[in-house]
């Protein structure tokens, strides 16, 4: 077995929020692991609640989460791991999110296409 250390991000939902934080973990890993038994929709989206162990290639397509007003559906997982090609263009979107307050992203059905409500995604806040 080899040893290898894992560094991945995940998010919590919790009712109208999120948390995220960073996991390191020492893991055992084995060649030939079988993915973690997710449903999958009629689009290839896997999708359920996440992850099953700890680790970005764990991580479903659409993570379950608890929208406003308490509508349950999933979010991509695309939408709250955005992708920045520059330190400038994350920093923009941060403060974007800052001066409204939270980021709102699309809440789901488990086909990944119909939008049922709003997942708000709130900014960790340091107090000094």
């Amino acid at each position: 077995m080899k040893k290898q250390m894992i560094a991945a991000g995940i998010g919590v939902a919790l009712v109208g929020t999120a948390t995220f934080f960073m996991v390191v973990s020492n893991t055992e890993t084995k060649a030939g692991v079988a993915p973690p038994p997710y449903a999958v929709n009629e689009k290839g989206q896997t999708y359920g609640e996440g992850p099953f162990p700890a680790g970005k290639n764990q991580e479903p397509d659409l993570i379950k989460a608890i929208g406003e007003n308490d509508v349950e559906g999933y979010i991509k997982n695309s939408d709250v791991t955005p992708f920045f090609s520059s330190p400038e263009e994350a920093l923009k979107h941060q403060k974007e999110v800052e001066k409204q307050g939270y980021q709102s992203v699309p809440l789901y059905e488990s086909d990944g296409t119909t939008v049922i409500g709003e997942y708000r995604l709130y900014p960790s806040r340091t107090t000094p």
